[in-house]
């Protein structure tokens, strides 16, 4: 059973959370997805992208930016949900809620690389937790 074996029983959400510090909205462009064993021995989702447009001085126009998701976490549902947004986007978004299965997630991070060239928008914005914590809500939207 892969990491992704759960990845259909979760509808999208459009927000993700990731550290940030000021509000931001970027085009970008997926450059690679994969799946990489992480520093605590679980797995992580990482997608590589090079930003296209952006209106935030700290994410230029030409950076690379990763998106970054620990399949291990305390709560591995909210980051399957993260990453279900993201490759919806990647694809168009649409009604394709139900096409993103283990399978297409296990062909998506594979060798072949089929998100490569697709283009999101991220935008995001600063949050502070229930704990007091700073963090940054994202939101996956397909690029038109």
């Amino acid at each position: 059973m892969s990491v992704f074996s759960a990845i259909g029983k979760f509808n999208k959400t459009k927000r993700g959370y990731f550290s940030a510090e000021d509000a931001f909205c970027v085009t970008a462009e997926i450059e690679r997805v994969f799946v990489k064993e992480n520093r605590d021995g679980g797995q992580a989702f990482i997608a590589e992208c090079k930003v296209l447009e952006s209106n935030n001085d700290a994410i230029p126009a030409g950076s690379n930016h990763s998106i970054y998701e620990n399949l291990n976490s305390k709560w591995p549902e909210l980051a399957l949900k993260k990453i279900h947004s993201f490759v919806l986007a990647a694809l168009g978004g649409g009604n394709k809620v139900e096409e993103i299965t283990e399978e297409v997630m296990e062909e998506i991070c594979g060798e072949e690389n089929p998100l490569a060239g697709a283009k999101v928008v991220i935008q995001g914005e600063p949050a502070v937790s229930k704990a007091g914590k700073n963090f940054c809500k994202k939101d996956f939207l397909p690029a038109e």
